[in-house]
């Protein structure tokens, strides 16, 4: 077992070393590298948050994502702790939410979120500058709608 330090207040989370190394490189090269982790089997985590790590832990273990936390969170978080099938499973969370015609739609938080927390070349970046561009403000489907709407106002049925 590993123990994860998670937070300011280093809240232990455990994990089977096996688990974390095979799903993340992170935790490959710090637990069985030759890092000091590789023999305190502790590695701190002060930038996370529990409920970030403990929805990793609990899809390591699970296979599933279970949290309130929003997809684009998660996306990075598995990005940080270069987690592939964590990441990828995130993307699909996004697109179960902002992939169909009655979806969500983006907000100006969750981009400026993501923008704060990746890299230029970030595939979570490029997927966001797509479905703005595809769905955003000024898209077909959001202009039908103030069309629509604009109708009904003039009607006097709003």
């Amino acid at each position: 077992m590993a123990t994860l330090l998670v937070g300011p207040k280093q809240v232990k989370i455990g994990c089977h070393k096996a688990l974390l190394g095979y799903f993340s490189n992170f935790f490959y090269g710090a637990l069985y590298g030759g890092f000091k982790e590789a023999v305190t089997q502790e590695i701190s985590m002060p930038d996370y948050t529990p409920d970030q790590i403990g929805v990793f832990v609990t899809w390591a273990y699970s296979g599933r994502i279970e949290t309130t936390l929003c997809a684009e969170e998660l996306w990075i978080l598995g990005d940080a702790l270069q987690i592939t099938d964590f990441t990828n499973e995130a993307m699909h969370l996004l697109f179960s939410i902002y992939g169909h015609r009655d979806g969500e739609w983006l907000t100006a938080s969750a981009a400026d979120y993501v923008w704060a927390n990746t890299r230029s070349e970030s595939t979570l970046r490029k997927f966001l500058l797509s479905l703005m561009i595809h769905d955003g403000p000024l898209c077909n489907r959001a202009l039908g709608r103030v069309k629509i709407q604009s109708r009904v106002r003039r009607i006097g049925m709003v």
